[in-house]
This record gives C-alpha cells, structure tokens and sequence, in this order.
C-alpha cells in the first residue's frame, strides 16, 4: 500500500543533506549531491539514533530526477526539480510497513 507524505520527509531528507555540512548551505550544485546515497548521521544538533535514514537523488534530466531512500521503517520515493541551485522536492509517497516501534 502506498501513501502520500507530507513536510516530513523534507525535513528527513534536507537533514540528511545539509546535515553532513559543517556550514549553513544556500545554494546546491546538483552534480555534487547526485548519484551517493547520503545518510541521516545527525537532525537538530543530536545524533541520530535508531534505524539507517538514506536519501538518494538521481537525475533524469538536467533539471529534475527522482528521489529515495530508506526512512526508520518505510522506504520513501518522489521527484525532484532544481531550479536557482535549490532542490524542490514533488510528489512523495511512501510504502505503509507493519514496522515495530521502540
């Protein structure tokens, strides 16, 4: 089954990318964030704890792709645009997990 997400996966998935910088980013270069897999290692100050939080971004043109990863329990998909080196994330959805919470 599958759902719609809302804000939430944003702030996982721009944790997990401005997360692993040491200062403030304003502006993306999509080649420099495209084609890794990034992984959540810290979201508001602490470290993460718990299951491995993943984001992919893989481009299909030069200016949107598809996004994914792996979140606590389900895995995440969408869509991506980038425009003014700003990554815009479109179209997500996950899939619903009978998953065991602590």
């Amino acid at each position: 089954m599958k759902r719609l997400i809302h804000s939430c996966i944003v702030l996982v998935a721009g944790a997990a990318l401005f997360g692993c910088s040491s200062h403030k980013l304003t502006s993306v270069e999509p080649r420099l964030v495209e084609n890794k897999t990034w992984v959540l290692t810290t979201m508001n100050g602490q470290p993460a704890s718990g299951p491995r939080v993943t984001m992919e971004l893989r481009p299909a043109t030069a200016l949107d792709g598809r996004i994914g990863g792996q979140a606590p329990c389900n895995r995440y998909f969408g869509n991506y645009q980038v425009a003014s080196h700003k990554i815009h994330f479109t179209s997500m959805g996950s899939n619903r997990m009978a998953c065991h919470h602590h």
